[in-house]
């Protein structure tokens, strides 16, 4: 009997490496083999895997010029060429802006919860090109965990200013993230689940606590002071100017080191094995391997967690998620990838983002250029998924909202805005400071502020711009993103996939429906250009020909009301 399944293993072996197009398909029959799975072979058509990668990588569905371009074109390459073309794209920077800009809490209105004047523009530019150059992962995290100077001169700071006052919150945040653990419990008692405690959480935090975000200017009262008195005089108004005290203050972030704080027990410590409240604590990793540090503290903790296999393990299992459907090994925390069969998987694939220097588009190319990712999409019981296909997924709600752009206007990707400018018009010159001066800065700022907008394209109201550009969670795409569940970016992973009767109600009754159907609509051009041939339709939106049944039915169905339809359909909404 071992001899028979030896040999069927053999041949199941010999058969798959038939089907391996690359290295992650060769560990994947590794996994099927030693668990017994049944790989899928049967791949997608081309309309399918185009609309597949353009949702994947692009966070969007293809227009139906891009849709009709790839599956007419006839070069053996094509599908390299388009996942070329698509990592190299704004659409790439675009889509995976919308993820990390979840990871990071990333909201555009303001930087920090009590900093409601200074807005995020910087430090969105700053993740926007770490995606664009593709900036090794390790480098771009070292410079976020260790940023210094003010949120002007160096965006990297919004990282650390997202949690400004709150430097526990962002330990424990920068931990689960970038690690994968959740240590928060530890902030007031041992943890009871796992093996960290409420000691090694604070020896962890001196790491940070001589961090200060605040500059110390002796004449800032005197500033005050002065300020008011001028723009009272101006204004005639016998009142402060919150908005000039907001500027003030928020040109007072400065991060620096101070060596001659210390990190302390808690008042209410009550470990007596492992101290006493307010004790000093020195600095130590969970595992010891660093401590007595001599130099820069944080600089040591960025070094300590870019180093840990960890921190490649949890990017590429969050990658994989994004891209495949569903994560490797969930939840994305605390997980020990000798746990899990898929955690070989994980291991791989960080060994491959270490490899290639830590690129994250190296890893998305390694999944999308695979013979796992054109088979047919599995879409049955989540407790018999066993990796054979990628997962039929819904699209996040950023997807769906810049879906239903690509099919109204030309270039969905028009919108180019540059924050750089911000920063200058945000810093205060403590030197010529007056209150003349900061009020003619604060209608700069104001009126900056509303040209970043005057230039999108609009619909009765609604502003047309990818979901990357939101800069106002309150208004008609704000509020649509949040009925289909985007993150609210207060915590991490707080986004929510589930379908609801008030998305459907939204898709028919908005006036999306009404600029999808009007004539200057890229649906409607393609249908036309394509003699009223209703096939275009379910072409473009669902990336199949209607079938035999449905053929008899849409001929007799006004075309507004089969774009209608298809719009509210679950295989619109999902990706394939």
């Amino acid at each position: 009997m071992k001899t028979l399944l030896t040999i069927f293993l053999a041949m199941a072996m010999s058969i798959a490496s038939v089907f391996a197009t690359n290295d992650l398909d060769k560990e994947l029959f590794k996994y099927y083999s030693a668990n017994k799975v049944a790989g899928k072979n049967e791949k997608v058509t081309d309309y399918t895997l185009a609309r597949r990668l353009y949702i994947d990588v692009a966070g969007r569905i293809p227009s139906p010029n891009e849709l009709k371009a790839y599956t007419s074109y006839s070069a053996p390459d094509k599908k390299q060429k388009l996942i070329d073309k698509l990592l190299f794209s704004e659409d790439y920077v675009n889509n995976f802006y919308n993820v990390f800009a979840d990871m990071l809490r990333i909201r555009p209105d303001r930087l920090s919860d009590d900093v409601a004047l200074l807005k995020s523009y910087p430090y969105i530019q700053y993740v926007r090109d770490n995606l664009r150059l593709d900036k090794p992962y390790n480098v771009w995290v070292t410079e976020m965990m260790t940023a210094k100077g003010t949120f002007q001169a160096n965006p990297a700071t919004g990282y650390m200013l997202r949690d400004n006052g709150m430097a526990l919150d962002n330990l424990a945040t920068s931990v689960q993230l970038f690690i994968g653990k959740d240590i928060a419990c530890c902030q007031c008692h041992d943890d009871p689940f796992q093996d960290y405690t409420q000691k090694q959480f604070y020896q962890l935090y001196a790491f940070v606590a001589q961090e200060e975000n605040r500059a110390n200017r002796k004449d800032y009262k005197d500033i005050l002071t002065k300020v008011d008195a001028q723009i009272k005089e101006i204004t005639k108004k016998d009142r402060i100017d919150n908005n000039i005290r907001q500027l003030l203050g928020a040109n007072l972030f400065d991060i620096t080191e101070n060596s001659k704080k210390e990190a302390h027990l808690p008042h209410d410590f009550k470990y007596e094995k492992d101290g006493k409240p307010n004790d000093i604590v020195e600095p130590v990793t969970f595992d010891g391997k660093v401590k007595d540090v001599k130099g820069d503290r944080r600089e040591a903790l960025a070094k300590w967690i870019t180093s840990q296999d960890d921190f490649a393990y949890s990017i590429v299992n969050r990658i994989w998620g994004e891209v495949v459907g569903k994560p490797l090994i969930e939840p994305v925390v605390n997980f020990d990838v000798k746990n899990y069969p898929e955690g070989k998987i994980v291991a791989f694939l960080g060994d491959k983002l270490k490899s290639n220097n830590y690129s994250l588009k190296s890893i998305i190319r390694l999944i999308v250029e695979s013979d796992f990712y054109h088979r047919v999409a599995y879409d049955g019981p989540t407790e018999a998924y066993k990796l054979q296909a990628p997962l039929v997924k819904r699209m996040s709600p950023y997807q769906v909202w810049d879906s239903i752009l690509s099919v109204v206007i030309p270039d969905v990707n028009y919108t180019r805005i540059n924050f750089s400018e911000y920063s200058k018009l945000v810093t205060v010159d403590w030197l010529e400071v007056s209150g003349q001066g900061l009020l003619d800065q604060m209608k700069s700022i104001q009126e900056y502020e509303q040209s970043l907008s005057k230039n999108f394209l609009k619909y009765k109201g609604i502003e047309l711009v990818r979901s990357a550009y939101l800069l106002n969670k309150n208004n008609f795409t704000g509020l649509f993103l949040k009925e289909f569940g985007s993150s609210d970016r207060l915590l991490i992973d707080t986004a929510n996939n589930d379908g609801s009767v008030s998305q459907i109600l939204v898709l028919m009754n908005s006036p999306l429906i009404d600029l999808i159907n009007s004539k200057e609509s890229q649906l409607m051009a393609a249908y036309e250009s394509a003699n009223k041939n209703k096939e275009i339709i379910f072409i473009s939106l669902l990336a199949r020909l209607p079938t035999i049944p449905e053929k008899a039915i849409i001929e007799k169905t006004n075309v507004n009301d089969l774009i209608w339809v298809l719009m509210n359909t679950r295989e619109f909404i999902f990706r394939s």
